[in-house]
């Protein structure tokens, strides 16, 4: 209740950050074969480095927006919005890999569509009763 919501990203990243770096690395290193310094240390050249910069400022910038619609538009539509990622995920991924999806994943983006619309077209006077209680 006395702390700003933008610092909860922070807190949530850096909590990550931290869980990857001390538990999950060193487990892969433990038990798996691969040679995972080394392609850490391949990662720090030149043109992967500015991928992982443009990749990372991408992804920054979308989160933050993606947190600063909700007191905007609401989490749920927030929240349908951002389902639709999965829709854009298998399309993309048919079109990279020149394959087309399984009947499963045709059944799921139906399902993710009707539910985003769902929740999206869900009545304002609904979310001013939520936020007035």
């Amino acid at each position: 209740d006395v702390s700003d919501p933008d610092v909860g990203i922070t807190i949530r990243f850096t909590g990550e950050v931290f869980y990857w770096l001390f538990v999950i690395m060193p487990l892969i290193v433990i038990f798996s074969d691969y040679d995972v310094i080394g392609l850490m240390l391949a990662s720090l050249s030149f043109w992967p480095l500015i991928w992982i910069l443009l990749a990372g400022g991408c992804f920054g910038f979308c989160y933050v927006a993606w947190y600063k619609s909700f007191p905007l538009i609401g989490v749920g539509r927030g929240q349908a919005i951002a389902a639709f990622y999965g829709i854009f995920a298998v399309i993309f991924i048919a079109i990279f890999t020149l394959t087309l999806p399984e009947w499963y994943f045709i059944i799921g983006l139906m399902l993710t569509i009707i539910g985003g619309t769902l929740m999206f077209t869900e009545k304002s006077i609904m979310l001013e009763i939520i936020r007035n209680n």
